[in-house]
């Protein structure tokens, strides 16, 4: 129905043309419907734990989704550049493409800062174009940093920014499609291919992978084919997904996540591995260099290392900033890097030597350290 079949005459294809549109408005006023009463409870801790580990990775995020809530996630999970000092906004998450429709953009734009890069190779439920526009020119995302609240556009900024414009949801069509064929798609999916074509790992997540998709098999064999890199399988079917894998010639280590809680459970096992990186870094360096963390007030020493259930509790003193790193007075009161590694060793928890940030003057602050933009270990020497 998205386009026209040389075996249909004009009436019909016309007629095909007018039902794939008000099909495709009513798929976008239902997905906003639904996307609302998800965004009616607060994010999954998981998910926000996920948000933090893609930024602490920086990693490359391919979604074939319409919905928004994977930005609304990390807006809401503070995730903050301190080489910037700035927290993540849509902007920086989005890569800019498509742009934002609003011509006086530029002079407000927010800060660019460093993260995870998210591209939507399938549109967005906040992305309007004027339908079969092959330039791009018309194709564009409505401004604003929607943090999970539920907020959208209200009609009168889609009419104002996006007049007569529809939703761009992109179906799967044809490569030759005019959904496939401006210039603001074929980058997203050049960018995502580039992005395929030099990982080392990737990860397959509630992605069925059905072959009849040609143009993203096409993708994935061009990337991932005949290459040693690992990909993790993440569905609740792993087993089928992983043959189809093997069906476009993917033959590298597959390992399989499975179960109804997959996803979940996948996103604590990044945790984990990332905390074991930031261990085996820690285990390399002096074990009587001090330790710190930076943070968007300063670089804060930590001043307590104790063994919990959950892995390994790091106090860092809030309320107090180094000021000259390299003085005599450097983190006098900080806690040792042999006596974290000693608390690693006390610790009972068995999912994984998880190291935990807690504040002292502020109760509310709990966020993980591996997930912290750097520890700072010596002026010179910073680990992820």
């Amino acid at each position: 129905m998205a386009e026209p079949q040389p075996y249909l005459s004009d009436e019909q294809n016309a007629d095909n043309a007018a039902l794939f549109v008000a099909a495709t408005q009513a798929l976008h006023d239902i997905l906003v419907e639904r996307e609302a009463q998800a965004l009616a409870a607060p994010p999954k801790p998981w998910l926000l734990s996920l948000m933090r580990v893609l930024h602490a990775t920086r990693a490359d995020v391919i979604t074939f989704n319409y919905d928004t809530l994977v930005e609304r996630a990390a807006l809401s999970a503070g995730l903050f550049d301190a080489e910037v000092g700035s927290y993540a906004n849509m902007e920086s998450i989005l890569d800019a493409l498509p742009p934002p429709l609003t011509a006086s953009y530029a002079m407000l734009a927010p800060t660019p800062m460093s993260s995870f890069r998210l591209m939507k190779l399938h549109g967005s439920l906040d992305t309007y174009w004027v339908r079969g526009d092959a330039t791009g020119s018309t194709i564009g995302r409505l401004r604003g940093e929607r943090n999970w609240d539920g907020a959208y556009p209200s009609n009168f900024e889609r009419t104002k920014h996006a007049p007569g414009r529809q939703p761009f949801l992109v179906p799967p069509a044809a490569a030759k499609s005019a959904f496939y064929d401006n210039p603001i798609t074929r980058q997203l999916w050049r960018n995502a291919s580039e992005a395929l074509s030099r990982a080392d790992r990737v990860a397959v997540v509630g992605y069925s992978l059905p072959l009849t998709d040609l143009v993203t098999a096409g993708m994935l064999r061009e990337a991932l084919a005949g290459r040693r890199v690992t990909v993790d399988v993440v569905n609740p079917d792993a087993a089928e997904v992983k043959e189809r894998l093997h069906a476009l010639g993917v033959d590298g280590d597959l390992p399989v996540h499975t179960g109804a809680e997959c996803v979940a459970n996948y996103s604590a096992f990044l945790a984990n591995r990332l905390g074991l990186e930031v261990l085996g870094a820690l285990e390399q360096v002096d074990p009587n260099l001090k330790v710190s963390v930076a943070s968007r007030r300063g670089i804060h020493p930590v001043i307590r290392a104790e063994a919990t259930p959950d892995g390994v509790c790091l106090n860092a003193d809030w309320g107090s900033v180094i000021a000259d790193l390299s003085g005599a007075n450097y983190m006098a009161a900080a806690v040792t890097v042999g006596k974290i590694m000693s608390a690693v060793e006390r610790s009972p928890g068995t999912a994984g030597p998880n190291i935990l940030m807690r504040g002292v003057s502020t109760a509310a602050i709990s966020v993980r350290l591996e997930v912290c933009n750097w520890a700072t270990l010596t002026p010179e020497a910073y680990v992820p």
